[in-house]
């Protein structure tokens, strides 16, 4: 209703037509196949005018049924317009038969490795040559080679489409896992020096069997005593390559390892016989001894803590005593001996 200059009034009416959305289909299925470097027809309906994107690979691109040539898998869209300009779209998956490729790697001789190669369901496989393989015609067959080789994999899918990738094997020897180990009495436990002579390794871990590890070339442990235990070398080459050794050690108790029978003569005349007074105790025990010699009448004439140092007849400050019998207390990590030794120059 409108209102003119002379408040006359006067109405009047429009009719708006809403028309639907056409329906825009971009092909019969959602994807359609193709094999690489070939090309695939599309086909749109539901509108008097088209747009596809994207614009790469595709002959016409404002067309109905435009031929694309894509390298790989792409999702082609597709803006329909009716009579009525009015738009709507859809998409189309063009999926592109390729197979990924296949990373190079390395086979330590001796040993066998699995190859996998990826198709769609139904494919067939075809590897070349057939050289050290467990079965030429199957995605993933085992190879054995022990020497460095490139596979060829040709796979087939039920379209006919074909596609290759290669793979390249390369055959490295084993490292040589080899070690020797010292052991000795310590004051904690067993002291074993290992020598590590493998060849042909670039790392190493150590594992000790008693939860303890290392990956020192040539490492140290103590072992606890009245044990046993299986110590195992790892040795790896750059690539991965493994082999061990093992060694199994085992041990006494802390008394059993050494003799705490203290002479019972001194002779210091430098003649080469019962100079010193002396433990014979394993080197790496000797911080874990104490001696104490005394005179008749008690009094402390030498001492020596942790290390097992011999008496030779003097006092600690180096003076001579005289010829008698003098009176020893020896503790090593707490077992304590007590005897007389004679003094005889």
């Amino acid at each position: 209703m409108g209102t003119d200059t002379n408040a006359c009034e006067g109405t009047d009416t429009v009719v708006v037509t809403v028309n639907p959305l056409p329906t825009i289909s971009a092909g019969l299925t959602d994807t359609v196949y193709m094999c690489a470097g070939d090309s695939v027809q599309l086909n749109a309906t539901g509108g008097t005018s088209y747009v596809w994107t994207p614009n790469t690979n595709i002959t016409n691109n404002t067309i109905a049924n435009p031929f694309v040539f894509p390298p790989v898998t792409t999702t082609y869209y597709v803006t329909g317009t009716d009579a009525n300009s009015c738009s709507n779209s859809d998409s189309v998956v063009v999926s592109v038969f390729a197979i990924p490729d296949l990373s190079d790697t390395v086979i330590c001789i001796g040993d066998s490795i699995q190859l996998t190669a990826y198709g769609p369901p139904g494919a067939t496989f075809t590897w070349t040559p057939t050289t050290s393989l467990s079965n030429p015609n199957i995605a993933n067959p085992y190879t054995s080679t022990t020497v460095t080789i490139t596979y060829t994999v040709t796979v087939q899918d039920t379209n006919g489409c074909v596609d290759t990738t290669q793979i390249t094997v390369t055959a490295e020897d084993k490292p040589n896992a080899a070690f020797t180990v010292e052991t000795t009495p310590a004051c904690d436990g067993i002291l074993a020096i290992f020598d590590n002579t493998s060849t042909g390794a670039d790392s190493y871990l150590w594992l000790f069997g008693d939860g303890s590890q290392s990956i020192e070339i040539h490492p140290t442990h103590i072992f606890a005593y009245e044990s046993s235990f299986t110590t195992i070398l790892n040795a790896y080459s750059a690539n991965g390559c493994l082999d061990t050794a093992v060694f199994n050690i085992s041990s006494l108790s802390f008394e059993e390892q050494f003799n705490l029978t203290p002479p019972s003569v001194l002779t210091p005349n430098r003649d080469g016989f019962n100079d010193e007074f002396r433990l014979d105790l394993p080197e790496a025990i000797s911080q874990c001894t104490n001696i104490e010699i005394f005179n008749r009448w008690g009094m402390k004439v030498f001492e020596s803590k942790g290390q097992n140092m011999g008496w030779d007849g003097r006092t600690t400050t180096g003076a001579e005593v005289p010829d008698g019998t003098y009176f020893y207390i020896v503790d090593v990590k707490g077992i304590v001996k007590k005897g007389s030794i004679t003094l005889m120059r």
